[in-house]
C-alpha cells in the first residue's frame, strides 16, 4: 500500500508545496521595503519633472507610505 499511497497523494503534496512557495513569494514581495523606497524616489522624480501634479504626488505618496507601514507591521508580526 505504500507505493499506492505515494501515487495517490503526490498531486496533493505538490499542490501544498506550490501553495507554500507562492505564500513565501507573496509575503516577500509585500514586505519589500526597498521596492517601496524606490517607488517613492521615482514618484519624487516624476513630480520634479512635472510629469505629475502635486495632488497626484501626495495621493500616491500616501498610498506608498501606507504600503510601507503594512510591510513593517507584517515584518514585526513574523518576529
Amino acid at each position: 500500500m505504500g507505493i499506492l499511497d505515494k501515487i495517490i497523494f503526490a498531486p496533493i503534496k505538490a499542490t501544498i508545496l506550490t501553495a507554500r512557495t507562492l505564500e513565501k513569494s507573496a509575503k516577500k514581495e509585500m514586505t519589500d521595503e526597498k521596492g517601496i523606497y524606490e517607488a517613492l524616489m521615482h514618484l519624487q522624480e516624476r513630480l520634479e519633472m512635472d510629469e505629475i501634479d502635486e495632488e497626484t504626488f501626495y495621493q500616491q505618496e500616501e498610498e506608498l507610505m501606507e504600503k510601507l507601514n503594512r510591510a513593517r507591521e507584517m515584518k514585526d508580526e513574523d518576529e
